[in-house]
């Protein structure tokens, strides 16, 4: 389960099952949002496991989820992280070594001193693609969006270990800049490039703050996602929070910059 103070609060449910079984989505759960200690709203079952509640919360409120089914109740407490803020973000095309040709971002952090914060950063590439029949005439296009490979080797990013086993994302703490505005540069290797199949038109980066819960269940979750490509690692476990289950309910705050491509 997903909290957002911007916007509706989320969650999926369904019965554990073998990996070959299709999932079994639960749709009958209670499930109880509570906001600073207040019962504030009660999330409704939309399709195939999935419920979802209005904006209640905000940066800084302390949220309860609880849950109540047939299978088994729990209970998860947490805070929504505070504001995350991105004062600025630079762009340039260069080298970076080792890796070669790219294009390289450096965005600016507006970090809280209040709180020790956890980051999530990703991009994702919003382009036209384009559709060919089968004479390989062009016949159509549409606007799709992809989470574009990153890369970054400052401080805050080789602190952390779990980097190793992804690009499709960076994730850090604040305990090398808590409490100043911290300057990071990463690169992304994809061609942003006009070709006879797509046309790049824009860039979002993503900086989420999230609470602890999120952090750890993200970087074991890319942990055991690598490990499984692996002919000589065993799949590590994923660190959820859901008592009795397997999971994760956690909140997190979001900023977002566009960067429009020639």
């Amino acid at each position: 389960m997903y909290i957002n103070p911007d916007s509706p609060s989320r969650a999926t449910f369904w019965r554990s099952s073998q990996i070959l079984e299709n999932p079994v989505f639960i749709s009958d759960a209670q499930i109880e949002l509570m906001k600073n200690g207040i019962s504030a709203a009660t999330m409704n079952h939309i399709v195939s496991g999935n419920y979802a509640a209005a904006k209640i919360f905000k940066p800084g409120d302390s949220f309860s989820v609880n849950v109540q089914h047939t299978l088994g109740s729990f209970t998860v407490n947490g805070q929504i992280p505070s504001r995350v803020v991105i004062p600025a973000l630079d762009t340039a095309t260069g080298l970076v070594a080792g890796v070669g040709r790219s294009f390289i971002m450096r965005v600016t952090i507006a970090d809280s001193a209040r709180y020790e914060n956890q980051y999530r950063l990703y991009v994702t590439k919003t382009y036209y693609q384009y559709i060919y029949d089968f004479m390989g005439v062009l016949a159509d296009s549409m606007i799709q969006e992809s989470i574009v490979s990153i890369g970054g080797r400052e401080l805050p990013f080789l602190q952390n270990n779990f980097n190793n086993y992804t690009s499709r994302e960076l994730l850090f703490t604040d305990a090398t800049f808590n409490g100043v505005n911290q300057k990071l540069e990463f690169y992304t290797t994809d061609k942003l490039v006009k070709t006879n199949y797509q046309r790049p038109l824009k860039l979002t980066v993503h900086l989420e703050n999230t609470d602890p819960f999120l952090y750890n269940y993200y970087n074991t979750r890319n942990a055991h996602l690598w490990q499984q490509q692996s002919i000589t690692q065993i799949p590590g476990a994923l660190q959820g929070n859901i008592p009795g289950g397997y999971g994760v309910t956690g909140a997190f705050t979001e900023a977002v910059w566009q960067v429009i491509l020639p």
